[in-house]
């Protein structure tokens, strides 16, 4: 753990949250979702899902979760396929993270409840009903 302190780590994290931030912003203002999906999401899915699986919890970025979130909530039905792999990959790390101590990793706990969220509004039926019941 003592390595994602060092200031050659802190400045490679700073780059991939600066970039995930930036796939965030891409994915919003995107209107080719098909292409978005066919061309960006697969090797998207790959790197990220996969660092942040296999990294230790002080190592996991919460922007992850973040465009995670944008990303599912902007392509819906088309990322349904992907759910399972997603899930696979963030649901039980961050779990342990964020049910240990409610202090710690606060941006990753908003962040997976953000996409938990998503995936239940945009890529299981009924969801946007739920949601708005949940409103009322």
């Amino acid at each position: 753990m003592i390595a994602t302190k060092t200031p050659k780590v802190r400045s490679l994290r700073t780059i991939k949250k600066e970039i995930l931030k930036l796939v965030e912003t891409y994915v919003k203002k995107a209107e080719d979702l098909d292409g978005v999906n066919t061309n960006l999401i697969p090797g998207l899915l790959d790197a990220i899902l996969g660092d942040y699986n296999r990294n230790v919890p002080a190592a996991r970025d919460a922007e992850v979760l973040n465009v995670m979130a944008t990303i599912i909530s902007k392509l819906a039905s088309l990322l349904s396929p992907q759910i399972r792999p997603i899930l696979d990959a963030v649901f039980e790390p961050t779990l342990g993270m964020i049910n240990q101590d409610f202090a710690e990793f606060p941006e990753h706990r908003v962040g997976f409840f953000k996409m938990l969220r998503a995936m239940n509004i945009t890529c299981f039926p009924g969801g946007s009903s739920t949601d708005t019941i949940a409103r009322s």
